[in-house]
């Protein structure tokens, strides 16, 4: 789950953002694929890097993956916003391919 005017997401998306100490600056490594995928799209970048945590999610984890291709789970990302307090689906999870694919 992520949320709208995301202060993590909007510093990675600067150049002084790579000046930002202690945890906020931890999550860098994991949102600059969202920022690129979204051609540096702030906003956009929060949807996107749900989309990407919840694909890492289902498919790192070995329990989670196992339940998901049982076809018992299905891991689901949204985005929080702050203003209207509503959460909207980004994606569902609801394959995970194997290794051979």
């Amino acid at each position: 789950l992520g949320h709208t005017a995301c202060g993590a997401v909007r510093a990675a998306g600067t150049d002084a953002g790579e000046d930002v100490p202690g945890l906020v600056s931890s999550l860098f490594y994991h949102v600059k694929p969202a920022l690129r995928a979204v051609n540096g799209d702030v906003d956009a970048a929060v949807g996107e890097n749900v989309k990407l945590q919840a694909r890492q999610l289902a498919e790192v984890s070995p329990i989670i993956r196992t339940l998901i291709r049982q076809k018992k789970l299905i891991v689901v990302g949204g985005v929080y916003d702050l203003e209207s307090g509503e959460v909207k689906e980004v994606c569902q999870i609801t394959e995970v391919p194997s290794v051979s694919q």
